[in-house]
């Protein structure tokens, strides 16, 4: 075998390798998380969908309150010395600008505590 076709061998294994570190990793990182798809601070009585899209899947929200409050035991409310209209507007300038698409607004959402 050549040195060049050797070389070549090596840096085919050592991509290989690579990314199968890649993959072990992802898997790794997969497993520390739970599987939540919705956190509520409300966990007794989380705030409902207005609008939801078709497609999403029902769950239970005892099960899913339980796995939330073992995943994040110190979550809490984010308190604000702001008018909440104002927290609401920053909030949507927010969303806009991370190009997340809003599915519906609620004219009183702002003067929600």
């Amino acid at each position: 075998m050549s040195a060049g076709a050797f070389r070549l061998r090596q840096h085919a294994a050592a991509a290989v390798a690579r990314l199968g570190l890649l993959v072990s990793g992802c898997a790794m990182l997969a497993g520390c998380y739970p599987l939540i798809n919705d956190i509520s601070t409300d966990r007794a009585q989380p705030p409902r969908y207005l609008v939801a899209p078709p497609a999403d899947p029902a769950y239970d929200a005892g099960a899913l309150a339980e796995r939330t409050a073992t995943a994040y035991p110190d979550l809490r409310n984010l308190l604000l010395p702001a008018d909440p209209p104002a927290v609401f507007a920053a909030v949507a300038a927010l969303a806009a600008a991370q190009g997340w698409q809003e599915a519906a607004r609620e004219a009183g959402d702002a003067q929600r505590p």
